[in-house]
């Protein structure tokens, strides 16, 4: 993992082959001691998991990738703190050769070539709280 800050309400995070994106995003959010960001990124992976929220049943749905060469297309989402810690909550989408895209939230992906990712800092606290109702941890300030 390699991460820059460029400027104080910003930083770029760069992974190679084999590391971890969820991981690497919190402990670059460790690193840079943030209280919230906004995260965009694109790569590629070798694996990942993605599910769903069933609404209904507040379940979440995993999906693990077979293995495979995949495009991260798109990362978008979050960091904010729960209990202490960062917390993300990340959506992403990947492509296989065929094009087909598979997407949702991300519990997990290794990196297979590269991945550049996009940290927007901000200066306000932003902590998770559990809301019984939705089954999730919303954001609270």
């Amino acid at each position: 993992m390699e991460l820059l800050r460029l400027s104080a309400h910003d930083a770029a995070l760069r992974l190679s082959r084999g590391e971890e994106l969820m991981e690497s995003l919190l402990q670059a959010a460790e690193l840079l001691r943030l209280e919230s960001a906004s995260v965009t990124g694109l790569g590629a992976a070798s694996r990942a998991e993605i599910g769903v929220l069933l609404g209904a049943s507040k379940a979440f749905l995993p999906r693990l990738l077979p293995e495979g060469d995949y495009e991260i297309t798109s990362v978008a989402g979050n960091l904010s703190r729960l209990e202490g810690r960062p917390y993300a909550h990340i959506h992403a989408t990947f492509a296989d050769a065929d094009g087909a895209t598979f997407g949702g939230h991300l519990k997990s992906a290794v990196i297979s070539a590269t991945a550049e990712l996009f940290l927007r800092c901000y200066d306000a606290p932003i902590g998770r709280r559990f809301d019984a109702g939705e089954g999730i941890y919303l954001m609270d300030w």
